[in-house]
């Protein structure tokens, strides 16, 4: 798979891809894994679509990055993955 080097290169503790599709989670890694998968993506010719991306967090985490500052805020208590709630009352 050509997206595996690039999934191997981030340091978040959480690093799912699927086709042209990522996850990562992580405490302090998160945004720069994203301007480094924004970069290494231009070489598979892959391109960031912020108006596709979420960023799910506690509510009360400040986002100071600004490319993360451009996506959707979701609170962790309402996101769900693969249509299923996930975190509700783990949190």
């Amino acid at each position: 798979m050509a997206i595996s080097p690039l999934l191997n290169s981030l340091l978040s503790d959480l690093t799912l891809g699927y086709l042209d599709d990522l996850t990562l989670a992580g405490h302090n890694t998160v945004a720069s894994d994203v301007r480094r998968a924004v970069q290494d993506s231009r070489k598979l010719e892959l391109h960031l679509n912020p108006s596709k991306c979420e960023v799910i967090c506690h509510p009360d985490l400040d986002i100071s990055d600004p490319m993360l500052q451009t996506f959707t805020h979701t609170a962790i208590t309402d996101a769900s993955l693969l249509a299923r709630h996930s975190f509700r009352n783990r949190f």
